[in-house]
C-alpha cells in the first residue's frame, strides 16, 4: 500500500493505534535557524519531501487552513504559543525593507509511516504576524498570483478568442 492509501484508510476508519502529525516549518534567510514544529507533546523525526530527516519540536499550535475564496486565493492561519518571545525576537532580525518572503511549510505525517508525507507540503507566503500575551499568530497565503499585474492588456483585437461565441 502507498502512503496515500494508508492515509485514505486512516481518514475513513480512524483506527485508535494510528494518528496524524501536523507539522509546520517557518523559514527566512535572516532567521538564525529554520523553525520546525509538530503539534504533539513529543519531538518528531520524519523525512521531508527531499528524503532528509528533519526534527520537529513539540508545540501546541492551532492551524486553520479552511479559507479558500472564489478568486483561487488560499489563506491559512497558525497560532503558536510563544511565552518566551523567541519567535518574536527572531522576526526582529528581518529588516523592514527585506524583499525575501518568509514562508510557512505545512505537512501532515501518518504515525505508521514517517518516511513519507501523507499530505503536503503546502508552502504559504507569510503575510502578517501578530503577537499578544504569549501567542504568536501567523497569517499566510499561497502566492497571490491573481493580484499581481503582468502589464499585459487583453483585448479582442489582439486576442480574438476572448469573444463570446
Amino acid at each position: 500500500m502507498t502512503i496515500l492509501d494508508d492515509y485514505k484508510r486512516f481518514l475513513n476508519s480512524q483506527p485508535e493505534e494510528e494518528r496524524v502529525f501536523e507539522t509546520i516549518e517557518l523559514q527566512h534567510p535572516s532567521l538564525s535557524q529554520v523553525f520546525r514544529f509538530v503539534r504533539d507533546p513529543k519531538q518528531l523525526t520524519a523525512k521531508d519531501e527531499n528524503e532528509i530527516d528533519q526534527i520537529y519540536e513539540p508545540i501546541d499550535f492551532i492551524s486553520d487552513n479552511s479559507k479558500i475564496s472564489d478568486d483561487l486565493d488560499q489563506l491559512a492561519s497558525f497560532n503558536l504559543p510563544d511565552v518566551e518571545n523567541i519567535l518574536d525576537n527572531e522576526m526582529d532580525r528581518i529588516d523592514v525593507g527585506d524583499q525575501n518572503k518568509s514562508t510557512i511549510t505545512y505537512r501532515i505525517y501518518l504515525s505508521t509511516n514517517l518516511n513519507e508525507i501523507a499530505e503536503g507540503p503546502f508552502i504559504y507566503d507569510l503575510e502578517s504576524i501578530a503577537q499578544s500575551k504569549g501567542v504568536f499568530t501567523i497569517q499566510s497565503g499561497i502566492p497571490r498570483l491573481n493580484t499581481r499585474e503582468t502589464g499585459q492588456t487583453y483585448n479582442f483585437t489582439d486576442f480574438p478568442m476572448l469573444r463570446a461565441l
